[in-house]
């Protein structure tokens, strides 16, 4: 039997987007009845398909599936990255390749992790360049301070 062939199915490429917030390139579902906000970061809740603000304060807000609302509007109409290129609503100044967690203001991410007992610290993505333009890449894992 011979060696295992691999081929290529192409490529994906991602731009660094606009300044419009929510603007957007990447893997996109759409699902959810819940009215949503233009670059925000939201978890999807547990059974019901709903999306909620994220919130590192606790781990119900931060620990479900990650996702960027594309624009304001229902979430299965507007469309919710989970992962890609995305210009936040909210500047988190990590600097340029520098990870950013998710924040204990709500819907936001922020270049500093939390620090206090009960929050939760997940890296969600890298900052690409200023102005809220990232690589949105929720870690699977995280960490609930003591």
């Amino acid at each position: 039997m011979g060696k295992n062939k691999y081929e290529k199915f192409g490529e994906r490429n991602f731009g660094i987007t606009t300044g419009t917030v929510g603007n957007s390139e990447g893997d996109i579902i759409w699902i959810g009845d819940t009215e949503v906000t233009a670059g925000k970061v939201y978890y999807l809740t547990e059974g019901d398909s709903d999306w909620e603000l994220t919130d590192a304060d606790a781990e119900l807000t931060s620990k479900n599936l990650l996702a960027v609302a594309r624009g304001t509007g229902v979430a299965s109409n507007v469309g919710m990255l989970v992962r890609g290129v995305v210009t936040l609503a909210d500047d988190p100044g990590a600097g340029v390749g520098l990870p950013m967690f998710l924040s204990v203001t709500a819907g936001t991410l922020n270049r500093t992790a939390p620090t206090a007992a009960g929050d939760v610290v997940r890296v969600a993505g890298y900052q690409l360049v200023n102005g809220g333009k990232v690589f949105f890449n929720p870690d699977a894992t995280y960490i609930l301070l003591a």
